[in-house]
C-alpha cells in the first residue's frame, strides 16, 4: 500500500517537471526543453506502467526500455545543447 503511494507521488513529480520544462518550452522555443518535458513525461509513464501491472513488471523490458529512452534523451538533449554553433562562413 504505502508502495502505491510513493509511486504515486513520484508520478506525480515527474508530471510537474515535465509541466515545468513544457512551460519554459512554450516561452522559449529552445528544444532543450521539450526534450525534458518528453524525458520525464516518459519516465512518469514507465512508474504508471509498474503500478498498473504489478511489481513483477519493473523488470520487464518495456518498464525499464521506457526508462532508459527516457535517460538516452536527457543525454542526447545535453548533448546537442552543448555542441557548438556552426557559423555561416
Amino acid at each position: 500500500m504505502i508502495e502505491h503511494l510513493i509511486r504515486g507521488a513520484t508520478i506525480t513529480s515527474d508530471i510537474c517537471i515535465a509541466l515545468f520544462f513544457f512551460r519554459f518550452w512554450t516561452e522559449k522555443r529552445d528544444k532543450f526543453f521539450l526534450h525534458f518535458a518528453c524525458a520525464f513525461s516518459l519516465i512518469a509513464l514507465s512508474t504508471f506502467a509498474v503500478v498498473l501491472l504489478g511489481k513483477a513488471a519493473d523488470f520487464k523490458p518495456f518498464a525499464y526500455g521506457l526508462r532508459l529512452l527516457a535517460y538516452l534523451l536527457i543525454i542526447f538533449a545535453i548533448i546537442n545543447k552543448n555542441r557548438p554553433e556552426k557559423s555561416a562562413d
